[in-house]
């Protein structure tokens, strides 16, 4: 037992899991999480799911079916968030800059604005031009 003790891959591997730990509390910026990082499926939104589901398959769906549909739309939330993040606070960050990233006094503005209900509706309606407007060095074009 003392010999498992003295062995540097245990202390490697506690540090590692202890670090591991710690930074699922933190951000970035060494903050701990805001309760915005959650994400919650509401029951409106799990209706709607069985309902998309039951109109495609003429069926409801079983259990495990809406468990696989729920873990999908948080899967998909999860992605768009990261997505979100780094084309823009997060891309930022790569770069080395802090003048760019959010929209806040003081920053370079450049960004478009759509006439859309959901993100989603960029990727998949072809021929549909929603583009409302584009600022540009916070002057819109």
């Amino acid at each position: 037992m003392t010999r498992l003790l003295k062995e540097p891959l245990l202390h490697f591997l506690l540090l590692g899991g202890a670090l591991f730990v710690l930074s699922g509390f933190l951000d970035r910026d060494g903050k701990v999480r805001n309760e915005g990082d959650q994400i919650v499926v509401s029951e409106a939104r799990i209706e709607q799911l069985q309902s998309i589901f039951a109109k495609t398959w003429q069926r409801p769906p079983t259990r495990r079916e809406l468990e696989g549909l729920v873990d999908d739309f948080v899967l998909e939330e999860i992605y768009y968030r990261q997505a979100l993040e780094m084309g823009t606070i997060g891309g930022a960050a790569v770069l080395g800059r802090d003048d760019v990233g959010s929209l806040e006094a003081g920053k370079a503005a450049d960004f478009a604005i759509w006439e859309i209900e959901r993100p989603a509706e960029l990727a998949y309606r072809i021929g549909f031009n929603p583009l409302a407007g584009v600022v540009k060095a916070g002057r819109l074009l």
